[in-house]
């Protein structure tokens, strides 16, 4: 009964959240209503087994107690089976939620990207920086790095730009989120899309070089304000922990031609995945869409 009020309660606050954080953190109203004790308790049987846990210690001054305290309380957790995971070729789609009350247009536009296994994770993260994020409402919007915040502001085509990679162990997402309007969303999309050509024709070695700055310093926060999560995020895709001194090599490793390699194989001539969300009538069609990411030639 106790596991039941805490989970009525939770159903109750989560149902009325605003409808967008329902719907992108939890589910639909619907879904988070019909949830039930039994069901969370045979989720936590099915998936809370050890070979799904890794625990970090980070500033342990002594290892062997550490080691003890893990064993003592988390040696009792089932093994688990190791599930399967084969190969799931990824398939680009679209959704447009039409909502003309919104004087802003929300648009994601997502690839699948390499995992943190596969040698290209690293030229992601430095991809990431080249292209950056931009917003125009910071001080420094006029002065930023971003290629295609340079475009969006010369050309007053939206308010906000970012780039966004999510990997996984054998696969991610990498992709873009900008903010725009109705009348501008046609040469948005395409000025982001496009800028993969900008990449490919004009990167410098100086724009390489402090990309590569920002993406260890990115990681370097990483290390400084969640270090355990950082580490724990390896340990599950990758069987192992990498040292600071690793994640900064592989990191200034990465060169132009890396950079190329990542574009051919993963963003040149594929299907992305769309989510525009407010007044998209105006919003450019999907196969357009995907026309730009070949029609862009280099």
């Amino acid at each position: 009964m106790q596991h039941e009020a805490i989970l009525s309660d939770y159903v109750h606050s989560a149902a009325f959240q605003s409808t967008s954080f329902a719907q992108s953190v939890l589910g639909e109203n619907a879904s988070v209503k019909s949830l039930t004790s039994a069901g969370v308790e045979d989720f936590i049987t099915k998936n809370f087994t050890s070979n799904r846990v890794v625990i970090v210690g980070t500033g342990v001054p002594d290892f062997d107690s550490f080691v003890h305290a893990a064993d003592k309380h988390f040696s009792t957790l089932p093994k688990g089976a190791v599930p399967a995971h084969p190969h799931i070729e990824y398939t680009g789609s679209e959704i447009k939620i039409r909502d003309d009350s919104l004087h802003t247009l929300y648009v994601s536009i997502g690839f699948e990207a390499p995992g943190i296994n596969d040698k290209d994770f690293w030229s992601a993260l430095v991809y990431q920086e080249i292209l950056g994020s931009w917003n125009f409402y910071h001080g420094s919007a006029p002065y930023n790095t971003s290629i295609v915040g340079e475009t969006m502001a010369r050309e007053k085509l939206g308010t906000k730009f970012n780039t966004f990679y999510n990997p996984y162990g054998d696969s991610g997402l990498l992709g873009y989120h900008f903010e725009t309007t109705e009348s501008a969303s046609d040469n948005c999309t395409y000025e982001v899309l496009n800028s993969v050509q900008k990449i490919y024709a004009n990167l410098s070695p100086e724009e390489l070089q402090g990309a590569k700055n920002r993406a260890v310093a990115k990681v370097l926060r990483s290390l400084g304000s969640n270090r355990s999560q950082f580490l724990g995020q390896f340990g599950v895709y990758s069987k192992r922990a990498l040292g600071t001194a690793e994640i900064v090599g592989r990191i200034e490793a990465v060169q132009k031609s890396d950079i190329f390699t990542l574009i051919q194989t993963y963003l040149y001539d594929s299907d992305p995945t769309v989510i525009a969300h407010g007044p998209v009538a105006e919003f450019p069609e999907y196969n357009l869409i995907r026309g730009w990411t070949y029609w862009n030639r280099w």
